[in-house]
């Protein structure tokens, strides 16, 4: 069941106006697409070129598990990570790998 509004968002966070229209809209479409996974989202930013559409929440992400790191494109910073995992009602993904860094696309 969807909680989440513009109007929710807006008390519920602290974000300039922008950030919090850009989740609302990235919350809908995850929403109404069914998503259950973080990396669906991503996937779907990624896929359909709307890094400038979501620019101000989501990026690329510097991963490291186990000495190894690597880059995520349609990532996500930790804290807005578990907002979207939190607003959709979905898991974290629960990995062993954790963010060591964040450049947003805006």
């Amino acid at each position: 069941m969807k909680n989440f509004t513009l109007l929710t968002l807006t008390h519920k966070y602290c974000f300039e106006p922008e950030v919090t229209e850009m989740l609302n809209n990235l919350l809908e479409n995850a929403y109404y697409s069914n998503f259950t996974t973080i990396i669906e989202i991503s996937n779907f930013i990624v896929k359909n070129n709307l890094e400038g559409v979501y620019g101000k929440i989501s990026g690329t992400v510097e991963m490291s598990k186990e000495g190894r790191t690597w880059f995520r494109r349609g990532g996500f910073s930790p804290d807005m990570y578990d907002i979207i995992c939190s607003e959709l009602g979905i898991e974290n993904q629960r990995s062993t790998a954790h963010c060591i860094g964040y450049t947003p696309y805006g």
